[in-house]
């Protein structure tokens, strides 16, 4: 009886001690699962400022990219028509919430409203992540304000200065080269920003998430391949794409809700044209007309983040983070990508079809060797003679890069000012029986470095010679012509 007394006792202190450590763990255990869930969401806050500062950088490298042709205009009259996209169509801010009347650039919050929102909520992360997280928003709404506030000072300094003389014009370049910096300075914050937050994703171990991240990984290796002009990379990665892309559709249909989402066309569809894009980068050539100053590294990179990725095209990641939500995963969300902004010089317009020939301006240099250069024209001299005719131009920013100009050791032209336009000069080859030429850069312009284009032809040769250069201030080169 004392023993039966015993073990019904003991049943009921176990089931009760049972009881309470499963209610203890339960209370425990809740937290947890709530502060991952809300580690989730404050990253994805991180996620969402990045996506919507691009859907913004967007809008204001298309204005960059029109007051850098509006500049050029001034110097080469042929440039590309322009878009017809102004300051006054858009809202103050590119960044901010907008203050136009049916106009926005964001799909949620804007960027600067996201800054708040990820510091705010950023305290349910762990204090280092969250200060490295931070410190790296407010050092990218620095670079958001500064791009604003360029689109509106480059604007205004082309329509109030005189662009048809040449010191304002250095100084539109200058601010569209600082635009370009602050492009760069935007990708490489998102992409440290975004290596912390991946870092914290891959906690993840959900297979389609997984295999979504191997797909969105692949495509950003792609994109700064072509940044990096790295086409080994970019072949490499088109090798594993299409593997890649399989093994996430084919993952995909294990989720009864995908097929019954609008996004699987899209997704699909972007992914393909990803994909030919890949290859055609590989198998030609070929650059439309309007991208050939850029060359192609910088349309390939360009055409896939804005057509095919981001949400400017709109691109596969928006519907991907759509997908995904729809299936009911609590996972982080992928980002975009940002464009590359490059200033095109006026030079690089006409560079095509070689340099322009012009008539000579000899005779504003200082001649240092009597007889040596001509200005005469040809009939002057007999039929039999041979002239070397030298042709020199600034072949990237026209921005008083200076040279001097020495034939067998002496002067033949002293601090000239490079232009668009060759200056010839003409040489009477049976003057001298050899031609060494030594050219030196006097300054780098104003902004470094000095890049003369020199091209050359004898008399009877059919194809002129070039040589670009890359002068630091005082250095110079050295070049011999075999005299026929």
């Amino acid at each position: 009886m004392i023993e039966t007394l015993k073990d019904t006792l003991g049943n009921i202190i176990f089931r009760h001690w049972t009881t309470h450590c499963f209610v203890l763990l339960f209370l425990i255990a809740t937290p947890v699962i709530s502060q991952s869930s809300q580690e989730i969401k404050a990253l994805n806050n991180y996620v969402d400022f990045l996506n919507e500062s691009i859907h913004g950088l967007f809008t204001a490298h298309a204005l960059m990219v029109i007051s850098n042709k509006e500049v050029n205009k001034y110097i080469d009259l042929d440039s590309y028509s322009l878009n017809k996209l102004s300051n006054n169509e858009l809202q103050s801010n590119l960044f901010d919430k907008s203050d136009k009347q049916n106009y926005t650039t964001f799909q949620s919050y804007s960027p600067l409203q996201l800054m708040d929102i990820c510091q705010k909520e950023s305290s349910v992360l762990e204090q280092s992540l969250a200060n490295r997280l931070n410190a790296r928003v407010v050092k990218i709404g620095i670079i958001l304000n500064r791009v604003n506030s360029l689109r509106f000072e480059i604007f205004d300094f082309i329509d109030n200065k005189d662009l048809n003389t040449r010191e304002p014009i250095y100084k539109v370049y200058e601010m569209l080269e600082e635009c370009a910096s602050l492009f760069e300075s935007f990708a490489v914050q998102q992409k440290a920003m975004m290596a912390e937050i991946r870092r914290e994703a891959s906690r993840n171990k959900n297979t389609l998430y997984h295999r979504a991240t191997e797909v969105h990984k692949v495509n950003k290796s792609i994109l700064n391949d072509f940044r990096n002009e790295n086409s080994r990379g970019v072949i490499e990665s088109t090798n594993i794409y299409n593997a890649v892309y399989e093994d996430f559709h084919e993952e995909l249909q294990s989720y009864s809700n995908y097929n019954k989402a609008e996004y699987k066309s899209y997704i699909k569809n972007r992914s393909d044209s990803i994909y030919q894009h890949l290859v055609r980068f590989q198998s030609s050539e070929f650059v439309p007309r309007a991208y050939k100053i850029y060359g192609k590294y910088y349309y390939y990179h360009n055409q896939i983040s804005k057509r095919f990725l981001n949400w400017s095209g709109p691109g596969y990641v928006r519907y991907l983070n759509k997908m995904l939500k729809a299936t009911a995963l609590d996972f982080v969300k992928f980002s975009e990508h940002t464009l590359i902004f490059k200033v095109v010089y006026p030079m690089k317009l006409d560079e095509l079809n070689g340099l322009k020939k012009t008539e000579s301006f000899v005779s504003r240099a200082k001649m240092l060797i009597e007889n040596k250069l001509t200005t005469n024209v040809l009939v002057e001299r007999p039929q039999e003679d041979k002239y070397l005719t030298i042709e020199l131009s600034d072949y990237n920013l026209i921005d008083k890069d200076t040279i001097s100009v020495l034939l067998n050791g002496e002067y033949i032209l002293e601090n000239y000012c490079l232009g668009s336009e060759a200056k010839e000069l003409k040489i009477l080859l049976s003057d001298y029986d050899r031609i060494m030429f030594e050219v030196v850069a006097e300054n780098e312009g104003v902004i470094s470095p000095n890049t003369p284009l020199i091209a050359y032809r004898i008399d009877g040769q059919r194809k002129k010679q070039r040589l670009h250069k890359v002068l630091a201030a005082k250095s110079s080169f050295r070049f011999s012509i075999d005299l026929p």
